[in-house]
């Protein structure tokens, strides 16, 4: 919201605002101790298309599809927008009951950024002490818990899928464990170290898999935070999908193994540290990048970030690239591959 110091007079937009986001979070529209009707089914509607719609996009498909072998049934192994199966059980009721759930039990967190002064704050601080779902109803869950579920695999067994579509570009996705969690000691050089796999057009990945050998359409690797876990995608003729893995795995062989070149390390810190200053130019990826540290339990902030990463040698991005586990291989083919 704009800044009451670019508005004239005495106006309070960041107080009206507040005031209409809590009125929305605390007594949301109600129709017989229940969310309306008409507009959950309208919600589903949109939902359902939007899950129909994610094969549209087939490297992203791949991605999902990977992480949903790889963890199964555990929370981050699931679709964030769920399963069509899953919607006829949803209604009007039983939603609205898990909502009041969710929002009594559920840690809420406030990331604010921008120029505010300490009554605004402490204002918005008195807001979430008092405030409360509007009605009581029954507390029944929607879903059944998945405490403690956790995928259980041999450690050297790795899951290999291959499913056919009619696709003229095979996607090639590698689901890596690591271990390493945003509070670690080891997590900035895994964060070099993926960069220097897979991290843009100074990565081996690109040089080696796209460039020198005309393997990979394209071909990328990144770390999911939060699981300690690092995938490496890739568009490939599906007859290519075995030299292709085999010259992956070579490539963070070679990191693990200290064959990190100075330009090839130089590159991926100044690509990183570009990345993080970016965030600085959005105030939602600022927003977002402060409660990532939130739930990570963590205090870095942006500048301390980059400066981590700079202090990062390449004995520990080897011992981080050590750490990285192949534990699922998919490939999505064509019918004839």
């Amino acid at each position: 919201m704009v800044s009451r110091d670019y508005l004239p007079g005495e106006n309070n937009i960041f107080g009206e605002a507040i005031d209409i986001l809590f009125d929305i979070i605390s007594d949301p529209l109600q129709e017989n101790g229940s969310f309306k009707q008409e507009y959950v089914k309208v919600e589903k509607k949109s939902i359902s298309k939007i899950i129909d719609a994610k094969i549209n996009d087939k490297i992203q498909y791949s991605v999902e599809r990977c992480f949903e072998s790889m963890y199964g049934i555990e929370p981050f192994g699931l679709y964030e927008y769920g399963y069509k199966e899953d919607m006829d059980s949803i209604e009007s009721r039983n939603l609205f009951d898990y909502y009041i759930q969710f929002m009594d039990s559920r840690r809420k967190t406030v990331i604010i950024t921008g120029k505010f002064d300490d009554m605004e704050i402490n204002s918005l601080k008195s807001k979430f002490a008092e405030e409360k779902v509007g009605i009581s109803g029954t507390e029944k869950s929607l879903f059944s818990p998945v405490v403690s579920l956790i995928s259980q695999k041999s450690e050297n067994q790795v899951i290999r899928i291959n499913e056919k579509m009619d696709v003229g570009q095979a996607k090639l996705c590698m689901g890596f464990r690591t271990g390493i969690m945003p509070k670690d000691s080891l997590y900035y050089p895994l964060l070099v170290c993926n960069s220097i796999l897979g991290g843009g057009i100074h990565s081996k990945l690109f040089k080696n898999v796209r460039e020198k050998e005309g393997l990979a359409y394209y071909v990328f690797s990144r770390v999911e935070k939060f699981k300690g876990a690092m995938i490496v995608a890739s568009g490939i003729n599906g007859e290519a999908a075995t030299k292709a893995q085999e010259l992956i795995m070579e490539q963070i062989k070679d990191i693990a193994e200290g064959k990190i070149l100075f330009d090839e390390m130089d590159a991926a810190i100044k690509a990183i540290e570009t990345s993080i200053k970016g965030i600085k130019d959005n105030q939602i990826q600022v927003a977002d990048y402060y409660y990532g540290q939130s739930l990570a339990e963590i205090e870095d902030s942006l500048d301390q970030a980059i400066e981590k990463v700079k202090d990062v040698r390449p004995a520990e991005i080897s011992e981080a690239a050590s750490k990285v586990i192949l534990d699922t291989v998919y490939l999505l083919s064509g019918d004839n591959k």
